[in-house]
């Protein structure tokens, strides 16, 4: 494991077992997340973003099973462990998970208990991965709701979550996941059904709290113009897989996989002449029935030929930090980005 790496994630495959058949939402994920540096995952809806992050925090739905794989984890005193062999319920991922990791999740409606105050609920970080007594769980749970810029923390502390509206329970959110002090913060589309003024603030509110604290940030979102502005590295999934990685501002310039060059296509445009907006033709498929060869090629708009769709594409190294996993760079370098103006989104 590289001294610089928080986190490596190396070849995870991920298996639910269900009556309709084997359920396959990670095939072969593999990535790193350095110490004190901010990573993106981006795909569609049922791509595995959300599977990946739960399977770092051993939280997977019932049924689900890490078959293959590792998480290697460097912790506060500098020994690496293996997520993925740890008991779900065992004593060192429970230290871990919360204390060490923290997430914020996609609707904090539902992961706040409604019945239950935000002290109740933030105190109880503090009493699992703390000594603290009473008066200073208090005090640091006041402090960490004006962190986060709600107004009047002392009182509001004693408030239900439906009290507040989605900006504030969002911040609210983000303040539990500091309370115990983590290294890695996992934001899983943190501005989901929110305005795009309070948007903006939660984003900003992430970024400030990540470069204040040298935390290490994963995080995942279906929107690339988040992305572009929050993270220093891109991972594009698709099916299970990276399908592309680089540094942020080279995928954006020089986009190297199809799929990417549609995700940055059905971007809406906000200047210009007014056309439909662009989108990617098909669904993502079920994960019970994976096409073979490519994940992608049923629906490509650059196939190779039979290749596609008989043989799975590798990982290439097109230098600059830059990796795409697609036949078209398996044998030769190609910069496709000259062809991406020829894809037509009809």
């Amino acid at each position: 494991m590289k001294a610089e790496n928080m986190i490596e994630v190396e070849d995870l495959f991920l298996r639910f077992y269900r009556d309709e058949g084997v359920i396959k939402p990670l095939n072969g994920v593999s990535f790193q997340i350095p110490t004190g540096k901010s990573i993106g995952v981006v795909g569609e809806s049922g791509c595995g973003k959300t599977m990946t992050a739960y399977s770092l925090l051993r939280i997977l739905p019932r049924g689900g099973e890490i078959v293959r794989g590792a998480l290697r984890f460097r912790r506060k005193n500098g020994e690496i462990v293996d997520l993925a062999q740890m008991d779900p319920d065992g004593k060192t991922i429970k230290q871990i998970r919360g204390g060490e990791i923290a997430m914020i999740f996609q609707e904090p409606m539902t992961a706040f208990s409604p019945v239950h105050t935000l002290y109740n609920q933030i105190s109880e970080v503090l009493r699992i991965h703390s000594d603290m007594d009473e008066h200073a769980i208090r005090k640091r749970v006041v402090e960490l709701l004006g962190q986060v810029g709600i107004p009047e923390p002392e009182q509001r502390a004693d408030a239900y979550p439906f009290e507040f509206s989605g900006g504030m329970r969002q911040r609210a959110m983000i303040a539990m996941a500091l309370a115990s002090n983590p290294r890695l913060l996992i934001a899983d589309e943190p501005t989901t059904a929110l305005d795009v003024t309070v948007q903006a603030q939660v984003l900003r509110l992430i970024k400030e709290i990540q470069g204040r604290f040298n935390l290490s940030l994963m995080l995942i979102t279906h929107d690339l113009g988040v992305v572009a502005h929050m993270v220093d590295y891109v991972y594009v999934m698709y099916m299970g897989e990276v399908v592309e990685a680089a540094p942020v501002a080279e995928l954006f310039a020089n986009p190297q996989h199809p799929y990417t060059i549609d995700l940055l296509h059905s971007i809406p445009k906000m200047t210009g002449p007014k056309e439909a907006l662009a989108h990617i033709k098909g669904t993502v498929p079920h994960g019970a029935a994976l096409p073979p060869g490519c994940m992608f090629h049923p629906r490509c708009r650059k196939r190779v030929g039979e290749t596609c769709w008989t043989r799975e594409p590798g990982m290439t190294d097109l230098g600059n930090e830059h990796y795409v996993r697609c036949f078209i760079h398996s044998n030769a370098v190609t910069d496709i980005s000259r062809e991406a103006e020829e894809i037509t989104h009809a």
